[in-house]
């Protein structure tokens, strides 16, 4: 932790929403603890797995639903969209020069872990990942179940004090430090603030334009599932 860094940096990869968000309420803690800034950072990478148009202007819309949302209020926003592969490299370590701490998503699948972790290796100052994928907390279940039956076994019995622990509707409403003024001029210069409307409006209306009915699906290669035989039924 830097005591006398610019702000506390909240990087939104995963829980991609202003509200029932653990990190986000770790991040207002922070920010209110330290009187620092609480600064929320939220990028997609050119190059992301199943990259296309429909899912980047999904995500975008998003970002502009978050900017509504975060308006205002004490936190400043950040919204990032990378134009080429490798344009946003060195964001997050300019970021973090100036961070005291930072906060972000705990998500176990595709190349989120792998990213947080490389990131975690190489960031100065304290770096938490904070659950928010479910009711049940990742790291609550001691082992991994062979069978559905006995997950819900466990489920039944652990879950009920987990329900009573829900993250805040609004998190921001607590947020009394003063709002971050801008980021630095070589950051933004560097790595501009994404034009949220331009590119939602013209995503929208290119993909619209670029549709084309999808191609029936030749009978030959239609699923079916095989039933299992008499002896290997469940009596």
């Amino acid at each position: 932790m830097r005591a006398d860094g610019d702000y506390v940096l909240y990087c939104m990869i995963a829980v991609r929403r202003t509200g029932w968000n653990f990190a986000l309420d770790r991040a207002v803690e922070w920010s209110e603890r330290l009187r620092t800034p609480l600064v929320i950072f939220e990028a997609l990478r050119w190059d992301f797995p199943w990259h296309s148009r429909r899912m980047r202007c999904f995500v975008a819309d998003g970002m502009k639903a978050n900017a509504k949302s975060l308006r205002g209020t004490n936190a400043f926003y950040y919204p990032y969209l990378e134009q080429a592969a490798g344009n946003g490299k060195g964001l997050l370590a300019a970021l973090a020069s100036r961070a005291s701490v930072i906060v972000t998503d705990e998500f176990p699948c595709s190349f989120l872990p792998r990213m947080v972790a490389a990131a975690g290796s190489k960031t100065p100052v304290l770096m938490e990942q904070v659950d928010s994928n479910g009711l049940l907390p990742l790291r609550a279940a001691p082992k991994e179940f062979p069978t559905a039956f006995s997950f819900r076994c466990f489920l039944q019995k652990q879950l009920p004090e987990h329900l009573l622990n829900a993250p805040s509707a609004d998190p921001l409403a607590k947020l009394k430090v003063p709002r971050l003024k801008a980021l630095p001029a070589t950051i933004l210069r560097r790595w501009p603030t994404a034009a949220l409307k331009c590119f939602c409006s013209a995503s929208a209306e290119s993909f619209r334009h670029s549709v084309s009915t999808a191609a029936r699906r030749p009978r030959s290669t239609a699923f079916f599932i095989r039933p299992r035989p008499a002896s290997a039924r469940r009596r």
